[in-house]
């Protein structure tokens, strides 16, 4: 990257609230979860931006964004719920980094 430039990046929240009840449900996250590709690693949100600045990289802007599904609960509704509960609502991250 050069000096002034700008990375962006996704986060995954894999911690948000469809993916707890998946594992009180006993269900994977993925098809197969043994499968050779994916993330290696899953943060929580805080976790992953001490990865960022640990990393020598600065943010500069996040964008949460709410999940689609379920698709009965409006988009609207969820995403007042990613603003006021990121950890538990958030789906991704995206990260405007330097």
């Amino acid at each position: 990257m050069k000096e002034n430039g700008k990375l962006i990046i996704t986060l995954p929240n894999d911690y948000h609230i469809l993916n707890k009840i998946r594992f009180v449900l006993n269900k994977h996250l993925t098809e197969n979860p043994f499968a050779p590709y994916g993330h290696l690693h899953y943060f929580p949100i805080k976790s992953g931006e001490k990865f960022l600045e640990n990393n020598g990289l600065k943010i500069l802007e996040k964008f949460y964004l709410a999940p689609v599904k379920p698709e009965i609960i409006p988009q609207s509704i969820k995403k007042i719920l990613v603003h006021l509960f990121p950890q538990a609502f958030v789906r991704d991250i995206i990260y405007i980094l330097s």
